[in-house]
């Protein structure tokens, strides 16, 4: 690395008159290729009658592109590159570093908060039973049960 010579200017000083013609250069400078970038933009943008249609996909792709995580390294250091196993891999790191525990059922205060505030509609064998999962067996009479041969069909 080079060593550069330190040089302060404060606000409260005055330029020197010999820098003068070397900043008005600067900020032609500048305006000339902030003013070559917008026409490039323009002209890209606007080259096809006002019709931007496919640019403008095109910069949303490369945007969505470069958000995109191709893989991540999870807690054990392995290398995940499908999508579960990257949404798997943030789900542990965070419920690590929140010391999460996984939501089983309705918490106790939500039952309380339910039971006080809303009308008792359904008995509460019947609700008790809405909570539990479907068994195996209850699934394959379900399935059984159905009519056969009965699908929607789109009429024109």
């Amino acid at each position: 690395m080079r060593w550069r010579p330190y040089i302060s200017w404060t606000p409260h000083e005055k330029p020197s008159k010999s820098s003068q013609p070397f900043r008005i250069e600067l900020r032609s400078l500048l305006a000339l290729k902030a003013h070559r970038s917008v026409q490039l933009t323009r002209s890209s943008f606007y080259a096809h009658g006002n019709k931007s249609r496919k640019l403008l996909a095109w910069v949303l792709k490369t945007k969505l592109q470069r958000s995109f995580i191709a893989n991540i390294l999870d807690g054990k250091w392995k290398q995940c590159n499908a999508t579960d196993d990257i949404a798997a891999a943030f789900c542990d790191f965070y419920s690590n570093l929140y010391n999460l525990t996984p939501a089983t059922g309705t918490s106790p205060y939500m039952r309380e908060y339910i039971t006080l505030n809303l009308p008792l509609t359904v008995p509460n064998e019947a609700g008790n039973t809405l909570e539990e999962p479907f068994s195996p067996a209850e699934l394959s009479l379900a399935i059984k049960t159905m009519p056969k041969a009965k699908t929607q069909t789109r009429t024109d």
